[in-house]
């Protein structure tokens, strides 16, 4: 009997250089097309640069071309090469093609005699760039994909757009139908190279796949796609429960942006700190007496696998005045809430974008498509006016400063947490809430146009010019609320005075405008007196972070130092909750215990991917952070060299004039300033947070919020150029 013949299987392919993996996968790969390549080494350019010229017009006619990196060894993993050196797009003719090849020859520094260029046709009518990998960038079992509509396909990989990143759990069923195609590419290369960790660079043109490159990524080893998925089970468990007790949606920065100040995964005392000063009730006490509703629960934070997430629904019903009928305040959040699920994007822009917090100027506009009738617009019209008087209160924001000021000039602030809670941090979210208020009456006479926009910056600029708090030689901790971070000094700052009426002072034309939309608001303030509130209400907002500081300063340095006497080192404080530091100092042992816990813990959990924004729905199987909308700060267009910056950089190593990358910065980076950046940008930040406010005094172009996934892929770059005002960040890599 004959035997049946044994199906012919092809061999697995092996990685090896870029030029070579992807010329083998072209040979293989069915899920998605690959360009016609030529691969030309430095060799060859030099000993018969026509003859290439020759066979380049031979193969690829008049196509416009792309003239990529290919050298030996680029993206090896752990090389630190990959996306360093220049890709020339678009070459339309010879002489742009020699040109092109030399450009990217001299990105790689000393050219050895193998090292080579990938020259290919661009891809036709390309609708969106992609970038695909089997990993996340720290190992963890996702398939990640970055998308964005561009037709340069190396914006992404430079963070120069922002993009839409989708993180798909291994495992996973649930693939969106437009990422499927993605999907299974991911798969079959994966099939033919081996699990490795890889990324791959598509195009998408007229519903067709096109694989530019592929490269292999270093990634840490991580726990099994099986374990994983019991993390993700535990915290999608986690999420129902919220649900079922009133939560709606969660976020990173919709209010008092906790992923800016204390970062997007703190350790427990950092968050705890946090939460006990300012998120356990505070942030409530301060609005209520402003005249703003209670809402449904006094804590602000809704940690989720360490994440300090917002509780939405608990912030924005803190928004609403107290006096507005329960059924307008249930309709008007609800709307709230839906235009977050809708557009993720303005996260961290709620206070300008979404919510209505006071009696604007132009409060009929900024109502337009909320579901509300005329009557019940109306009364939400009335109820707005008392949160907006009490808030420009100028006799009891005048108390407040001189309050902050004493304690300045004292030295003196409270010891324990509770004290710190009532005493600095319930009169500085006071501030920080009348400061909102005057800068969204001020922002919304720029929409009516009694006042233009650039006098609007210029106000700004003197206002936070004047109302700066920092004193010469004061002692700033990088990371308000982590121990772990080394105070320092700000040698360069000295104390400036309040501006002079001169630098506040309306124009004629600017007064009559503005105390006109005063006065239609029914407001019982004119134009000088908004901007003379608008100035002391952010004096009152700075020297009240001050005094925090300095407050969580003492408290941190005081438990440092009863840990080191017990021999508990920060590195141990740092992992413990404040309540179970302080049980710690009493019983070393079992505190060194629980850090150990809390350290693995953090390490386990760092590997979900959680996005900037949740709904009580949403899959953690199936995460999307959004293409984030910088707040883009300032005027000057910048070119410059880029200098990362985190908790453990000294400043006296910071070159000035560079611009400045951070992922996110509390008021203790205030030293950044002292080294004349020539621009900022951050990961996390919101249009009005502490950073902005630096921006707008110092005059710093800035571009914040980028959002993690951008920022990430910005790191890579040796300049940047940024434009604020067409919105434009360019990275390049020479």
């Amino acid at each position: 009997m004959r035997s049946k013949a044994t199906p012919r299987v092809a061999a697995p392919l092996a990685w090896s250089d870029k030029a070579a993996t992807l010329l083998a996968l072209a040979a293989r790969v069915r899920t998605v097309r690959v360009p016609d390549s030529l691969v030309l080494t430095h060799t060859r350019w030099r000993a018969d640069a026509a003859g290439v010229r020759r066979e380049v017009r031979a193969r690829f006619g008049r196509a416009r071309l792309a003239v990529r990196s290919a050298r030996a060894g680029e993206d090896a993993p752990g090389s630190g090469d990959a996306g360093r050196y220049e890709s020339v797009l678009g070459v339309r003719d010879m002489r742009a093609l020699g040109r092109a090849v030399r450009r990217v020859f001299e990105s790689y520094g000393a050219v050895r005699p193998h090292d080579a260029v990938l020259i290919q046709p661009c891809v036709a009518s390309v609708s969106a760039a992609l970038v695909a990998a089997n990993r996340a960038a720290d190992g963890a079992p996702y398939d990640a994909i970055s998308r964005a509509a561009v037709r340069d396909s190396t914006a992404i990989t430079r963070g120069s757009v922002a993009a839409e990143t989708w993180y798909i759990g291994h495992g996973t069923r649930r693939v969106p139908r437009a990422l499927r195609a993605i999907v299974n590419t991911v798969r079959e290369v994966e099939a033919l190279l081996g699990p490795q960790p890889f990324e791959l660079e598509l195009v998408l043109a007229r519903g067709t796949l096109w694989l530019l490159q592929a490269r292999r990524i270093p990634a840490p080893r991580t726990p099994p796609a099986t374990s994983h998925a019991r993390l993700r089970r535990r915290a999608q468990s986690e999420l129902v429960r919220m649900r079922d007790t009133g939560m709606r949606a969660l976020g990173l920065m919709p209010d008092w942006n906790p992923a800016e100040l204390i970062g997007e995964h703190p350790r427990p005392l950092a968050l705890g700190l946090f939460d006990a000063t300012i998120a356990q009730r505070t942030w409530a006490l301060a609005r209520a007496a402003l005249g703003y509703a209670t809402p449904y629960r006094a804590a602000l934070l809704r940690p989720l696998a360490g994440r300090p997430y917002v509780d939405v629904r608990a912030s924005f019903e803190s928004l609403v005045p107290a006096a507005t009928p329960a059924r307008v305040r249930a309709r008007l959040v609800a709307h709230w809430l839906a235009r977050l699920a809708a557009d993720p994007s303005l996260h961290d822009k709620v206070e300008f974008e979404i919510a209505t917090t006071c009696r604007e100027l132009d409060l009929a506009w900024r109502l337009r498509a909320c579901p509300l009738s005329g009557s019940e617009r109306g009364e939400l019209e009335a109820a707005l006016v008392t949160p907006t008087v009490r808030a420009l209160d100028a006799r009891a924001l005048d108390a407040e400063i001189a309050t902050f000021e004493r304690r300045c000039v004292t030295g003196s602030v409270p010891l324990a947490l509770k004290g710190i809670a009532r005493d600095v941090a319930l009169p500085f979210a006071r501030a920080a809430r009348r400061d909102f208020v005057a800068t969204a009456l001020l922002r919304s006479a720029v929409r009516r146009g009694a006042l233009g926009p650039c006098r609007l910056e210029g106000l700004l600029h003197d206002v936070h010019h004047g109302a700066r708090a920092l004193a010469h030689g004061d002692v700033l901790r990088p990371g308000t609320f982590e121990i772990e971070c080394a105070p320092c000094r700000a040698p360069d700052f000295v104390q400036a005075p309040l501006p002079s009426a001169d630098a506040l002072r309306l124009s004629a034309s600017e007064r009559r405008g503005l105390d006109a939309l005063l006065r239609e608001a029914s407001l019982p303030l004119d134009a000088n007196a908004l901007v003379s509130l608008a100035a002391r209400a952010m004096r009152a907002r700075e020297l009240g972070k001050r005094v925090l500081a300095a407050a969580l300063d003492e408290w941190l340095a005081r438990l440092t130092d009863a840990g080191a006497a017990r021999g508990l080192g920060a590195d141990v404080l740092g992992w413990l909750t404040p309540q179970q530091a302080r049980a710690a100092l009493g019983d070393p042992e079992r505190g060194v215990a629980a850090a150990v816990r809390a350290r693995t813990r953090h390490a386990t959990e760092a590997a979900l991917r959680l996005p900037p924004v949740l709904t009580a729905t949403s899959d953690l199987a199936l995460v999307r952070h959004p293409p984030c909308a910088p707040n883009w700060l300032g005027t000057e267009r910048v070119d410059a060299p880029l200098e990362l910056v985190d908790r453990h950089t000294q400043p006296h190593t910071v070159t000035a004039g560079k611009a400045i990358a951070i992922r996110s910065a509390d008021p203790g980076y205030d030293w950044i300033f002292a080294r004349a950046p020539a621009a900022l940008i951050t990961a996390y930040g919101g249009p009005h947070s502490h950073m902005a406010l630096r921006c707008a005094g110092a005059r710093v172009p800035a571009a914040l919020g980028l959002g993690p996934e951008r920022f990430g892929r910005l790191l890579g770059a040796a300049r940047v150029t940024l434009d604020p005002r067409l919105g434009v960040l360019e990275a390049r890599t020479g």
